[in-house]
């Protein structure tokens, strides 16, 4: 049973939430009042969790959920009906939203996010993971040829001026020169440590095999199939038993959700590592592309004041897009060689499910490096394609905003040429989770993207449960709540004193503020009281900062020390046994021209945390600065890489919770040890 922990704490959030949205107006009369909210969210906590109790889990996901849709249909004017069996007023409205209907059918946005925050809440609920295989082994049904289509598609390529231009402007592609050492999970167990299970499977499927081989020379790395080659050598001796290539791996998700991946092996992943950060690349540069800032494309839509645009919900894209297409693709971009070797290491292959051993019918399993961008580039080809066949000439069509499968367009005569484009080649739309706006006099169009919602310029989305919950959890995530309230702006001024939630201890209270002016979402009153002009703020900001290089030093010493003790003594092969892992003294040993990968891993983070360290040591040099001080990001070799842990050095990005919690845990270390310093903190 998914009951909400944590309540009073989940409500305290979206109290601080409410208040902080309030700072910078004044409580308008008709606006949402806080003890209106607080009511509001303790009757519908308590209905929430009362029917999950009494009614499990699927039934109160299926209210919950029309009861989310019909609060957002409320606020867009969107045509909605009454829930069967549910209790509602003589108008059809759930009765659990009917002392927060005028506020609904109100304008102030702010008022209205809060309120979806709330009735997001069904979103706590995870069920058991479902394997559908449907999706993957039904074969293709698209009203139109596929060889046919693909012909246009090719006559497409070759003669529009954008794909002509993109192809004169490519990046620069550079090849893999080392093993990856941050993939986590491999059909044989965790990637790494099993690295030669998965070399020894590869071998045994000798097309696999092929094609892997065939498509390093192709791309100037076989020093990745030469390592394959040794660990499969070496492996097999061992007695390992059966391995696979591919398994199909469910993760449960928010809502009852189930995610299916198609993990490959690691040195597939490793093979196609040099092609995923080459087509990233591309659609970095790709206008129209957010991959990189879901943020700016959610503003670049809100902006647009159009009379028809439509948000369509596609259904299994990634499993249902064809194959063949992305391989067309692929081969007027590079080669025919290696789009065909790419095509037989991503999608030319077999995974091991509970169901037994399946292979992609029509489209590739997400999980492999490469296929998700190479879904996505082929995404925008497929709306240049509908805009060529209305326009009737290669004009460049910006009329549109991607992410992977998700597409907000405002253009009609190219929206409704996509829709039976993608019905051509047998993907679905699904219209009933779609937004069609469509009234040229008002303009005021309703969208959803990135699980993010606007009508008429404004954005209405909640607050995402899971930010909720955790922030309820932790002070470190509560700092991305406010950052999340900021980018989407629902908070739009943060140089004051922020409501902080009340359930805090005075002594968290003070670490939060620390962390949240640190990160600059936040100007405590303190700093205005013991601080009197701001070169005195700046020379306490750079004290912590470099006391927080200081820390990050004293860490990485700690961690080279761990390594060479991993390195140069039996704690490997101690980890390797408890892993129940099979392996030789030849696999793990120094000895031969080739290193297996765990090897390979120890001996390049090693290397790099030595190349960090000047990195940290010339920040402490600093000390007079009169100019803001900025810590080098986190790196990868801040995490130890031990066979027991799931990635040996994860690449962190600027938003991986790790890294987050890592830099707050920093900066309260170094707040602590200068707090009781004469040049310190003064709060004390």
């Amino acid at each position: 049973m998914n009951k909400i922990k944590n309540i009073s704490k989940i409500k305290g959030v979206l109290v601080s939430a409410f208040k902080n949205s309030k700072l910078e107006s004044c409580q308008s009369e008709s606006g949402l009042r806080l003890e209106e909210f607080e009511s509001f969210i303790d009757t519908y906590a308590t209905k929430f969790m009362k029917t999950l109790s009494h009614n499990g889990k699927d039934y109160t996901l299926e209210l919950y959920k029309a009861i989310h849709d019909q609060s957002i249909r409320l606020v867009t004017r969107e045509e909605w009906s009454p829930i069967p069996f549910h209790k509602s007023n003589k108008e059809g409205v759930s009765s659990i939203l009917v002392p927060i209907l005028h506020h609904l059918r109100g304008v102030n946005y702010k008022d209205i996010r809060l309120i979806l925050s709330v009735t997001r809440f069904y979103e706590s609920i995870r069920s058991e993971p479902v394997l559908d295989l449907d999706p993957i082994v039904t074969v293709y049904n698209g009203t139109r040829d596929l060889d046919e289509f693909d012909t246009e598609f090719q006559a497409f390529l070759s003669e529009s001026k954008v794909t002509r231009t993109l192809k004169s402007h490519l990046p620069v592609y550079r090849k893999s020169e080392t093993l990856i050492g941050r993939i986590r999970s491999g059909p044989n167990g965790q990637a790494i440590i099993t690295s030669h299970y998965d070399a020894l499977a590869v071998i045994e499927d000798s097309k696999l095999h092929q094609n892997m081989t065939k498509f390093n020379t192709l791309l100037s790395q076989d020093f990745i199939t030469q390592h394959m080659n040794w660990c499969g050598a070496e492996a097999s001796d061992l007695n390992i038993g059966k391995v696979e290539t591919g398994k199909i791996s469910l993760a449960s998700e928010r809502a009852g959700k189930t995610r299916l991946f198609g993990i490959v092996d690691y040195w597939s992943q490793n093979s196609l590592q040099s092609l995923h950060d080459w087509l990233m690349k591309i659609l970095k540069s790709l206008p129209c592309d957010t991959t990189f800032n879901q943020n700016k494309g959610f503003e670049r839509i809100l902006s647009k004041q159009v009379g028809w645009m439509v948000s369509y919900d596609i259904s299994k894209f990634t499993d249902r897009v064809p194959l063949k297409l992305q391989t067309t693709m692929l081969s007027y971009y590079t080669s025919h060689d290696l789009a065909q070797c790419w095509e037989g290491i991503v999608g030319n292959r077999t995974f091991y499910s509970k169901k037994g051993r399946v292979k992609w019918k029509v489209g590739q399993p997400l999980g492999a490096l490469s296929s998700w961008a190479t879904c996505t580039l082929l995404h925008h080809h497929l709306i240049w394609l509908a805009s060529y066949r209305f326009f009737g000439d290669h004009r460049p069509f910006k009329g549109y905003q991607m992410l992977g499968d998700d597409i907000v367009i405002w253009h009609r005569g190219v929206g409704k040429v996509y829709a039976d484009l993608l019905n051509e080649i047998g993907v679905e739309i699904n219209m009933s989770k779609s937004k069609l706006y469509n009234n040229f006099e008002e303009k005021k169009p309703i969208f959803e993207f990135a699980k993010r919602l606007g009508v008429n310029g404004n954005e209405i989305s909640g607050i995402p449960f899971d930010l909720l919950e955790k922030s309820a959890q932790s002070i470190y995530t509560f700092t991305e709540l406010i950052n999340f309230l900021v980018e989407t702006k629902l908070i739009t001024e943060v140089s004051r004193d922020l409501a902080l939630p009340d359930k805090l201890s005075p002594k968290g209270k003070l670490f939060l503020e620390v962390l949240l002016w640190e990160r600059k979402l936040g100007r405590p009153s303190w700093l205005e009281s013991r601080f009197g002009n701001a070169c005195e703020e700046l020379t306490l900001l750079n004290a912590i900062r470099i006391e927080v290089a200081k820390v990050r030093l004293e860490g990485l010493s700690e961690l080279i020390g761990k390594l060479d003790e991993l390195v140069y003594s039996s704690n490997l092969e101690d980890n390797l046994r408890q892993a129940g892992v099979a392996y030789s003294d030849m696999l793990i040993g120094y000895s031969s021209n080739f290193y297996h990968p765990i090897i390979y891993a120890l001996n390049h983070v090693g290397m790099k945390m030595y190349d960090t360290l000047p990195l940290l040591e010339s920040m402490t040099e600093y000390v007079e600065s009169t100019e803001e001080l900025e810590l080098p990001e986190l790196t990868k070799v801040e995490y130890l890489p031990l066979p027991y842990q799931n990635a040996y050095f994860e690449r962190p990005g600027k938003r991986n919770p790790e890294r987050l919690r890592k830099h707050s845990q920093l900066v309260l270390t170094a707040f602590n040890r200068l707090k009781s310093t004469r040049n310190g903190f003064l709060i004390f």
